[in-house]
């Protein structure tokens, strides 16, 4: 299994933690650098569109992406992360489900928040095509009216946003004609 031998978490540093937890409890949302290497969202990446071709993955035209949920590769993730999140949150959690997406063509997530098993939701961009392509995650915070411009969340190919997903609304707006979106999504709830 090529992407096992990538699933270790780069070393977040001690400050990259607490400002994620500072950010996280202040904003309900927080950055995660440096979480995934190169080589490892590539793995990934390569893993999925394996899935794809031999017709693993469920196609939804409705949103505009492929998906599979609580793969192999995404539970493996979801164990290796666990710490860093528990450290960033500041409780011991538990892993509820995780789901890959790949997002085409004019793909949109309406303003949502997420079900009960999503306490905390982390968005992980493994690919953005073409190179350049922004995607951000929308946040719109609680203390904010319902008409007030949302938060964009811009990360790297390896890194993550961090939200509170079943309290803070969030989506994104229309893809980029001809773009494609990979994220890895991750779910926990506290115990």
């Amino acid at each position: 299994v090529p992407w096992l031998g990538t699933c270790t978490p780069l070393t977040a540093s001690l400050s990259d933690v607490q400002t994620a937890a500072d950010h996280l409890r202040d904003q309900g949302w927080a950055r995660l650098p440096r979480l995934i290497s190169q080589d490892g969202c590539q793995a990934l990446v390569d893993h999925f569109d394996a899935r794809r071709r031999e017709g693993h993955l469920s196609l939804d035209l409705r949103v505009g992406r492929h998906t599979d949920a609580d793969a192999d590769a995404g539970t493996a993730w979801h164990d290796a992360l666990t710490p860093v999140l528990e450290a960033v949150t500041g409780r011991a959690l538990r892993r509820t489900f995780s789901f890959y997406s790949s997002y085409f063509g004019e793909a949109e997530l309406p303003r949502h928040t997420d079900r009960e098993a999503c306490a905390w939701t982390l968005s992980i961009l493994l690919r953005a095509q073409p190179a350049g392509t922004k995607w951000p995650l929308e946040v719109w915070p609680t203390d904010r009216p319902a008409s007030a411009d949302a938060t964009l969340l811009h990360v790297r190919e390896g890194e993550a946003a961090l939200i509170t997903g079943r309290t803070l609304p969030h989506g994104r707006s229309p893809l980029a004609a001809g773009a494609c979106v990979d994220v890895l999504l991750l779910h926990w709830v506290p115990l």
